[in-house]
């Protein structure tokens, strides 16, 4: 059976009521208030005509909406600055799926809910203090969301800083009404305040300015002192800290940035201020003697633009040390005091000062040496050196004593000078003959006007209460034998003869011509001789001379020597015809040979005699002049001997050694020997001779050469006389660093010895050897690196040279000399001497020189002054 059912199926359509809804509504809407109802219809029956809503789109969320009723609520607080429209949809759907929509525009009306908003939370404004009134500083600006009236903003100052500033109600901009001062208030604090026009209550914010008030230089620094005083000795250390100065500025920044300068009273430059912290100091040595005080004019300058300044006076005063030794009048005090002063007279004031002050000036005086006996004293206080015992010139003529002058500082210091008081000498010695009682002889037959005898007088006096003498003969002349002469010669004045009378007594006797006038006798005893029997006997005199290129400077060369048997013949010693006066003199006393300057070399035959008086004998001298060449010295081989004396070796051994020299040192017959200089080894019983060996062909063996063939006889040499050694240019004492050392012979012509002996004469000039580092190929070390290493004792100091005597040498530092190890005194071997020159402005007719010499040679020159006339210590 066929069943058919039939189902009826209802398919209306839904429609919304509108497709668009709108509604304007205030911002300030209550929630939950209903805006609008959305309506849709259904012509279906049962569920398909079942109808919900819902809503849809942007801000959605912010709206509510009855699924049932289709009524549009407010579903949270609404706000028209966030959101002024929505545009929503609001869809319904029936029960059968099918759906329709509508839109929903929405629009917020403004409600003046919001205040003025400021664009920052604190605001900040500069100025400078001298902006003028009126000017514009800044502008605030505050946005009001709102619309309308209440979007308009007005400006007002809720606080204008005590009217300091004002504010332009429309535009918001800040003017200055009052003149500013920074160093009073450096910043402002303003609040503006920000109004709408909103109804029915307006609404306002507040913000604050900060207004900083910028810095111009309108003030100059300021000390905090006006004038600043400080103390400080005179021997403060270079760098101390004297003072500080201090000084400010009311501005700021570099306007109050201060630099110090001393702008006058420095003008010696013995302070430094330090140019940012005004700390003064001491930049150079300071003398109380030289400026007590110091007025500093110490400026303050500010950085600004343009920079402003201030001054201050700063005084310093300085206080004394003792740094001034006392200091004499005079270097030198010279007096003359008669032997007969009495105790307690003034003999010379000295005078001392001292430019330190107060105990430190106070001075004492007292004699620390030359009075052993204590024949002065000194005041103290005064200075006034006095007689303290009876003087004597003929025991003491002078006195040089030391005095000292001492302050009283802590520690004291002291200067010492040199008082030379010279005893001015009284007649109280009378002249006395020496010796006293003599006795002489005369020769008979002697003519008439013969000398007897040459009277020798001493006085201790001085010599203007000496000479001249008066001679008289007192007795024993009572026939007129004898006539004695006014300088003391005794003459015959008769031809005596030994069968009259054998011997004379006569009385004589001498006067001197002091105030007043002194005298003394003394007897003198003449026998009558036999005259002369027998001629004086003389030896020839060979006499070798040495000279350099320069002149011959002249001087003794040697010595005649005669005997005669008769045992009262005096010998006088002369030239024999023909002479040769012009270039050699003889003194007639003693027979020493003078040759004078300017002698040429070459071979010189001198014509001498010696006579007793009677007799006439002739003496042979030659002279050999041999001038030294620098080829010569430069060659020359020093051959050492042992325990010999220069004269013993010049009078005996010199042929000997010079014979051996030759035939060990010649190749050819025609090789010469040169002997050059002759010298003892101070300090020794050695003895140097100098030689070279000249070539045939005018050339000079090499001094190795030579010394090696002299090595190879020096047995025969010892055979002659024993032989220490055998030098040419040895180096020794002297270390050359990687540099070769060198040695030179030196001959000094202004220093001639003379070796003279009865038959030879040697006469050469002292020598000496000077040794030097050279170096050709520049890799020697400087002399300041060889100082580097400290070569010297510790008390010297190495000074580089470039010398003879090495690359450095070792010597006292200046203001000690003396006071160096090794220093206290000086040694002369005969190659050295000290040379002193006086100059022309400085004399004053008189020149004292002491000094302490010991000897070690029992002959020769100790002092010699070149002067008219010229002066020779021996």
């Amino acid at each position: 059976m066929l069943c058919i059912m039939s189902v009826v199926v209802f398919d209306a359509i839904l429609l919304c009521v509108q497709a668009l809804y709108t509604a304007s509504v205030p911002e300030d809407i209550p929630v939950n208030r209903v805006i609008v109802g959305v309506g849709a219809s259904d012509a279906d029956v049962g569920v398909s005509a079942w109808i919900q809503y819902s809503l849809h789109g942007p801000g959605s969320e912010d709206f509510s909406i009855d699924p049932d009723t289709g009524e549009l609520k407010t579903a949270q607080a609404l706000d028209r600055e966030k959101t002024p429209v929505y545009r929503l949809v609001a869809q319904a759907t029936d029960g059968g799926g099918r759906f329709c929509r509508a839109e929903v525009h929405l629009t917020l009306l403004d409600v003046n809910d919001n205040p003025p908003a400021f664009s920052a939370p604190h605001y900040t404004a500069s100025v400078y203090e001298d902006t003028s009134t009126k000017a514009l500083l800044t502008r605030i600006q505050a946005i009001d969301p709102d619309e309308g009236v209440s979007r308009k903003v007005v400006y007002s100052l809720a606080n204008s800083a005590g009217g300091f500033f004002s504010m332009d109600k429309s535009s918001g901009i800040v003017v200055l009404e009052r003149s500013l001062d920074r160093e009073q208030q450096p910043s402002y604090m303003i609040t503006v305040r920000a109004s709408d026009q909103g109804s029915p209550v307006r609404l306002s914010s507040l913000v604050n300015v900060t207004v900083t008030v910028l810095d111009i230089n309108d003030n100059p620094p300021v000390f905090e002192r006006r004038d600043h005083l400080a103390t400080v000795p005179e021997d403060v250390a270079l760098g101390t800290e004297v003072l500080r100065v201090y000084a400010a500025s009311k501005d700021i920044g570099t306007n109050a940035e201060i630099t110090y300068s001393i702008r006058s009273g420095n003008e010696h430059g013995k302070f430094h201020i330090h140019p940012l912290t005004g700390v003064i100091s001491v930049s150079k040595p300071l003398d109380f003697e030289t400026c007590k005080d110091y007025f500093l004019t110490v400026e303050a300058r500010d950085g600004g633009t343009p920079p402003l300044s201030a001054v201050t006076m700063v005084n310093i005063n300085l206080t004394d040390v003792n740094d001034n030794a006392p200091m004499f009048s005079r270097d030198v005090y010279t007096t003359v005091v008669s032997e007969d002063a009495t105790i307690g007279e003034s003999v010379v004031k000295l005078t001392a000062e001292d430019v330190d002050s107060q105990v430190n000036g106070d001075i004492l005086y007292s004699i620390v040496s030359g009075d052993k006996e204590n024949q002065f004293f000194i005041d103290p206080l005064s200075g006034m050196v006095k007689v303290n015992k009876q003087l004597d010139r003929e025991t003491v003529s002078g006195y040089s004593l030391a005095v000292r002058a001492l302050d009283s500082g802590v520690p004291p210091m002291s200067s010492t000078v040199m008082v030379n008081i010279d005893i001015s000498d009284i007649n109280d010695s009378p002249p006395t003959f020496t010796p006293a009682n003599l006795t002489t002889v005369i020769q008979e037959n002697k003519p008439i006007g013969t000398s007897i005898l040459q009277l020798s007088v001493i006085d201790q006096d001085s010599s203007h209460n000496g000479p001249p003498f008066e001679f008289r003969i007192l007795s024993g002349n009572e026939g007129g034998e004898f006539t004695l002469e006014w300088d003391g010669t005794l003459l015959a004045n008769q031809v005596f003869r030994r069968d009259l009378a054998m011997e004379y007594v006569i009385q004589v006797q001498v006067r001197d011509s002091g105030k007043p006038r002194l005298s003394s006798s003394s007897t003198l005893t003449v026998r009558v001789i036999e005259e002369s029997l027998h001629r004086p006997v003389a030896l020839p005199l060979e006499v070798h001379i040495i000279t350099m290129e320069d002149e011959f400077p002249g001087g003794v060369i040697g010595q005649l020597h005669a005997t005669d048997a008769d045992p009262y013949d005096a010998l006088t010693f002369g030239h024999a015809p023909p002479s040769q006066r012009s270039l050699f003199k003889i003194s007639p006393r003693d027979g020493k040979i003078i040759a004078l300057g300017g002698l040429d070399a070459g071979r010189y035959s001198l014509n001498a005699s010696v006579s007793d008086g009677r007799f006439a004998v002739p003496v042979a001298v030659s002279v050999h002049v041999e001038q030294a060449s620098p080829e010569m010295l430069r060659e020359a081989v020093t051959v050492r001997f042992e325990s010999v004396q220069p004269h013993d070796f010049v009078a005996t051994h010199l042929k000997n050694v010079v014979k051996v020299l030759k035939v060990a040192a010649a190749t050819q017959k025609q090789d010469a020997l040169h002997v050059l200089s002759l010298q003892p080894v101070g300090g020794t019983s050695q003895l140097d001779l100098l030689v070279a060996v000249e070539t045939a062909g005018g050339g000079f063996y090499k001094a190795a050469y030579l010394t090696q063939k002299l090595s190879a006889s020096r047995r025969q040499l010892e055979e002659v006389l024993r032989v220490s050694a055998i030098l040419d240019k040895n180096c020794s004492g002297l270390e050359c660093r990687g540099a070769q050392c060198e040695q030179s012979i030196v001959l000094d012509s202004h220093a001639l010895i003379t070796y003279s002996t009865p038959r030879v004469s040697f006469v050469s000039p002292r020598f000496h050897r000077t040794t030097r580092c050279t170096c050709t190929d520049g890799s020697c070390p400087p002399a300041s690196e060889l100082c580097d290493e400290q070569p010297c004792p510790g008390d010297m100091q190495c000074v580089g040279t470039e010398g003879t005597r090495g690359p450095y040498v070792c010597q006292c530092p200046p203001g000690k000399l003396g006071e160096c190890a090794g220093h206290t005194s000086l040694s002369f071997s005969g190659n050295s001497y000290i040379k002193y020159k006086v100059s022309d402005g400085g004399r004053t007719g008189e020149m004292k020189l002491g000094l302490r010499i010991r000897t070690l040679q029992s002959r020769g020159i100790i002092m010699y002054t070149h002067s008219d006339p010229c002066t020779i210590l021996k």
